[in-house]
């Protein structure tokens, strides 16, 4: 697929900017500050899906990121607070928190763009190989509980 951008207004008045290249790389930001990354999680979950099909759900999940910041920025000040009131201030723990956070935070993306329209998404996937959606959901879900068992330990 060819590069496409669209912008978008947040909830909270945001000019949110995806550029999707192709099925693997994509740049978002807002204003200046752009951001390149791989779309590993829309890469999972879109394989076997039509390209037209694809391309709405990677930029509605795309989207789904800037629309869900307030609510995992929140989340990420409850691990950085918990983790500086116990210690667990180290290189690993800094690490563990990311990885715990970002799973939390593509999970999130992902249930705003299926509870959109639930029914239309869940027919989009009707007959379709689930096991990479499947690892997604998996490997997120044991990543978050992780986080959430190093919140409380």
């Amino acid at each position: 697929m060819d590069s496409e951008t669209r912008i978008k207004k947040t909830w909270f008045g945001v000019n949110a900017k995806v550029n999707v290249r192709g099925d693997f790389l994509h740049i978002s930001g807002v204003g200046p500050l752009m951001i390149p990354h791989p779309g590993i999680a829309n890469l999972l979950l879109r394989t076997g899906l039509p390209g037209k099909v694809r391309r709405h759900l990677v930029f509605a999940h795309e989207f789904a990121h800037f629309q869900t910041v307030p609510v995992i920025f929140l989340y990420m000040c409850v691990f950085a607070i918990r983790s500086y009131l116990t210690g667990r201030t180290g290189f690993g723990d800094v690490v563990f928190i990311l990885i715990s956070v970002h799973a939390a935070w593509e999970i999130l993306s992902e249930c705003l763009v299926a509870g959109t329209d639930f029914k239309a998404y869940r027919e989009f996937y009707r007959g379709k190989l689930l096991i990479p959606q499947l690892l997604f959901w998996t490997v997120g879900t044991m990543l978050v509980a992780a986080g959430g068992f190093f919140l409380v330990r």
